[in-house]
Formats: C-alpha cells, sequence, structure tokens
C-alpha cells in the first residue's frame, strides 16, 4: 500500500466518520432555567421580607393607634384612673413583639440572601463541569486520532502490521463512542480482507 492509497483510505474514512454529536445548546438552556430559577427565588424572598416588613408595621402602628385612642380624654370618677405601671407593661410587651418580629425578619434576609449565593455556585459549578465534559470529549477525540495516525505509520513499516492492528483494537476499546473508532474499525475490516 502506497502513500496515496493510505492517504485516499484515510480521507474516505474521515469523510464517512459522523461528526460527535453538540450539546453546546442544552448548556445553554440549562444555565437559563438556573438563572430563571434564581430570579423568582430572589423575588420571593423580597416577597416575604415586604410581607415581613408590612407585619412589624401593622404591629408598630396598631398599638399607637390604641394608645393615641386611650389617650383621648375620658371623664371618670379620680378614685378609678388607671395607673402608670400597667401602661408600662404594656408597652414593654409591645417592644419584645417588636424586636421578635425584627429578628425574624433578619433571619429571614440572611436565608434568602445565602440560598441565593448558593444558587450562584451551582450555576458556576454547573458551567465548569459542562465546559470540563467538553473538553474531555474534545481530548478524547484527538487521542483516537492520533493513535490512528500512529498506527497508519506502522502500517508502512513492514514488521508493523500486527502492531498496527493492536492499536487499531485499543482505540476501539478505549474510545467506542468517538468518530476515531468508527475509522479504526473499518481500517481493521481493510486490513482483514
Amino acid at each position: 500500500m502506497n502513500d496515496e492509497q493510505l492517504e485516499q483510505l484515510l480521507s474516505d474514512a474521515d469523510a464517512t466518520a459522523a461528526p460527535p454529536a453538540a450539546s453546546h445548546g442544552l448548556a445553554k438552556q440549562v444555565m437559563r432555567r438556573a438563572h430563571r430559577r434564581a430570579r423568582i427565588r430572589g423575588t420571593l424572598g423580597i416577597a416575604v421580607a415586604l410581607l415581613l416588613a408590612a407585619i412589624v408595621s401593622w404591629q408598630i402602628w396598631r398599638p399607637r393607634m390604641r394608645s393615641q385612642l386611650a389617650q383621648q380624654p375620658k371623664e371618670t370618677p379620680a378614685h378609678h384612673q388607671a395607673s402608670p405601671e400597667p401602661d408600662a407593661k404594656v408597652q414593654l410587651a409591645q417592644l419584645e413583639i417588636e424586636a421578635e418580629l425584627h429578628q425574624s425578619l433578619a433571619v429571614a434576609l440572611l436565608r434568602a440572601s445565602a440560598r441565593q449565593e448558593s444558587e450562584a455556585r451551582s450555576a458556576k459549578s454547573f458551567v465548569k463541569a459542562t465546559n470540563l465534559e467538553a473538553s474531555f470529549a474534545e481530548t478524547r477525540d484527538e487521542t483516537a486520532h492520533l493513535m490512528i495516525v500512529q498506527a497508519d505509520r506502522l502500517l508502512s513499516k513492514p514488521d508493523g502490521r500486527s502492531q498496527a492492528i493492536e492499536t487499531y483494537r485499543r482505540v476501539t476499546e478505549l474510545f467506542p463512542t468517538s468518530s476515531g473508532a468508527s475509522s479504526a474499525r473499518e481500517r481493521l475490516q481493510q486490513l482483514r480482507a
């Protein structure tokens, strides 16, 4: 087999080999979905914070309105007037409720913030994994191609036929889904014929 026949054989094999399946659209879809979920969760976090703020405001506003209504002058006998001590207890209870609501709001905001940061980190790690997978597939195809080129060179040597057959066989075993594997199978069939 001369160089021209070998080049023709290689170009025919490369022409019949199917290109690797592209999955770049899938990564974009997943990233859009992850961003959409992060926006929804962020919006929900803001809505929860606003709801808690409204509840806190309501809890603060309601007792003040009651106290303003209670401070309106009423005609009561002097011996039935309320002592200032119960008012202090009521105000203390209101302040404790407000403090608890503020603390609950702060905890909810911290959790929402931590959840958003976690989602952002997971989205970044997904992109890295997708890029790594694409890089691995590219490296696999390049390695298979280099092994086939090496086997083709071995065929040009008088005692290299058995080594070339073994190299083609290894390509089909190590990289069965690569385009190089289909080229190696074709070359093995031609050598057996």
